[in-house]
């Protein structure tokens, strides 16, 4: 994390100091919220795996934890959906800094226009992502939901399968 954060921190320093602070661009103002998703990503990712979540335990031994061990594994479960919406958060935000970077690059030019388009595709796919990450498990408050079980369809193993059977699905050469 702090050489990930050091190298955003040298990139706004460099450019502080090329350009000005009062000449930023979209995508230095965007880089400071690439930096927080980044360190937000970190922090809540550390603390869900030292906390523990609903997915990482059988009903035999939520049966033999106390109420505080279960209130820390219900907030690690619930940081593990800030995770997830800071993660993906993170992504979409190195996307628009380098859509402003090309959008500054391709300035006047033809090639602008393309650069705008993509720009609503990433702004479409954003809210895509969001919506299932918010509706993938309802209601909401049964992914962070220990005893009793949740079920397979609002824990993390339901999506791993997913995920490996999207590796079937592709090409091979």
């Amino acid at each position: 994390m702090v050489l990930g954060a050091s190298v955003l921190l040298l990139r706004l320093a460099v450019r502080a100091r090329t350009v000005g602070i009062r000449q930023f661009d979209g995508d230095d103002y965007i880089s400071l919220v690439v930096l927080l998703c980044y360190i937000g990503d970190a922090i809540t990712v550390d603390l869900t795996y030292h906390l523990g979540t609903n997915v990482d335990f059988t009903k035999s031994q939520f049966d033999a934890m106390s109420p505080s061990e279960l209130d820390e594994v219900v907030a690690g479960s619930k940081l593990q959906l800030l995770a997830w919406y800071s993660y993906t958060a993170l992504i979409w935000t190195l996307k628009a800094c380098m859509l402003f970077f090309f959008g500054r690059l391709t300035s006047g030019l033809r090639m602008q226009t393309y650069v705008r388009y993509m720009s609503a595709v990433i702004v479409l796919s954003y809210v895509a992502v969001f919506i299932t990450i918010s509706c993938g498990c309802f209601p909401i408050q049964r992914n962070w939901q220990v005893v009793p079980d949740p079920g397979s369809a609002c824990t993390v193993s339901y999506t791993r399968g997913m995920d490996d059977k999207s590796h079937c699905c592709r090409r091979r050469y």
